[in-house]
């Protein structure tokens, strides 16, 4: 009989186990493939290739995980302070406004609409809807207008969760804002809030790429003997403990389950236990994603001082984004070249995955050579990944009340994959620390 079992060996699995096994806790992990998910570090010609993520969020709680495992030293922040980030705009690339100066140059913005911006933020309440959801476009366009909605948050949600503003859950996707605007907060108390909780996120890596905290994660469990590949097929409820069977025919007794997979993988084993759950679980989708790293060899670079370029969704193009690796992190790729990660397909662009290598070359090629005059390049490894990202649509916010009402009838299960929170490592952190932090031991 084991304290608790995670099905799943993610990021979130792996975290959870962690703090569960730091805190005493008899623990499993059950991984059916590799452990570490998405995130997938690949060391090729030279060159540090990220196949997933590319780079950390500073938040307080991933720090303190790298801290515990001591990565600390291995944190490497970008070698430009003030980096810009570009969206392509009318058949141009345009540096996303961070500080006054360039909000009030901005052509991405309407004039108008900087002004109401400005009071929002200043002086009004969090954007709010009289709705139980919203889109993302129907939640913002009010206070954004129609061309920042078009060029700013139209590619910053299809870089991010690689969907339409059209389709995307505001409720889901901007908890945070939901919640205060439907306290009538001030959006200025909300943001210094949250200011205090998170500080002020930059983007940083680690020396031995993103998987060096996955690997040292599994590790740790390994060490403890807690990792294990096999597959669950089922768990079942008896009494005050779970039974879960294996693909390998065992069957194993825990008392807490922690779920670290979601949609469909997890009603693939729930389906018993949860069927009205499962079903919902079975509706999710995932944008699928082709990723592709390209050497520029004699180091050609459009946009110096930038960390990449987002594409809007409007446009007629494959490219979701362009990251300029090497020029924040050079140690990314030799000395005298530059490395590119570029993202392909998302919810509109579901037949990128269909293509064979050389059309994916010839798509980028040509796509990279008209926008930012790109043309000796060198492709050095395409990942392709299936299920890449959750989509939260509207009414996404009923499947996680769905699960955490679950949680409240099953006493010992929990739900910390994507289903519920954001995407994002931190937030995946977050929420797997907190779920492993809460449980009480047994007397």
């Amino acid at each position: 009989m084991f304290d608790a079992i995670v099905i799943g060996g993610g990021i979130s699995g792996l975290s959870c186990a962690y703090r569960l096994l730091k805190r005493g806790f008899s623990t499993l992990v059950f991984e059916s493939n590799r452990a570490g998910g998405l995130i997938q570090s690949v060391g090729k010609n030279g060159f540090l290739l990220e196949c997933g993520p590319n780079v950390f969020l500073e938040k307080p709680v991933l720090l303190k995980l790298i801290e515990e495992l001591g990565l600390a030293s291995s944190v490497l922040k970008p070698v430009i302070g003030r980096y810009e980030q570009h969206v392509w705009y009318e058949n141009a690339p345009h540096v996303v406004p961070k500080g006054p100066i360039q909000f009030y140059k901005s052509k991405l913005i309407e004039r108008e609409f900087k002004w109401k911006i400005l009071k929002t933020v200043s002086t009004g309440s969090s954007p709010s809807s009289d709705e139980d959801d919203c889109t993302v476009e129907e939640y913002l366009l009010p206070v954004l207008g129609k061309k920042a909605t078009s060029s700013l948050l139209a590619p910053a949600m299809k870089g991010v969760y690689g969907a339409s503003i059209k389709e995307l859950s505001a409720r889901s996707v901007f908890p945070g804002f939901w919640n205060a605007g439907k306290a009538k907060q001030k959006l200025i108390a909300y943001l210094k809030e949250r200011r205090k909780e998170n500080g002020r996120p930059r983007v940083f890596t680690l020396k031995g790429g993103i998987a060096s905290l996955t690997s040292c994660l599994a590790d740790f469990c390994e060490k403890e003997n807690a990792l294990k590949f096999d597959a669950v097929l089922n768990v079942e409820k008896m009494g005050n403990f779970f039974i879960l069977s294996l693909g390998s025919g065992e069957k194993v007794e825990t008392r807490r389950v922690f779920v670290a997979s979601s949609g469909p993988q997890s009603s693939a084993y729930l389906r018993e236990l949860l069927p009205r759950e499962s079903s919902e679980l079975d509706t999710m989708r995932y944008i699928p994603l082709t990723v592709v790293h390209l050497a520029i060899e004699n180091g050609y670079a459009p946009l110096p001082k930038s960390f990449g370029i987002l594409y809007p969704t409007e446009i007629n193009r494959n490219l979701m984004g362009v990251m300029f690796n090497s020029q924040l992190f050079p140690h990314v790729a030799p000395k005298g070249t530059n490395l590119l990660t570029i993202m392909l397909g998302g919810s509109e662009g579901r037949g990128v995955m269909s293509y064979g290598d050389p059309e994916i070359i010839t798509i980028i090629n040509r796509e990279l050579k008209e926008t930012l005059g790109y043309s000796d390049t060198k492709v050095l490894n395409i990942k392709r990944w299936e299920a890449a990202i959750p989509i939260y649509p509207l009414g996404h916010y009923k499947l996680n009340d769905l699960l955490k009402q679950a949680e409240r009838n099953y006493s010992g299960l929990h739900f910390i994959g994507t289903d519920l929170g954001l995407p994002g490592i931190a937030d995946r952190v977050s929420v797997a620390m907190k779920a492993a932090t809460a449980i009480e031991k047994n007397v």
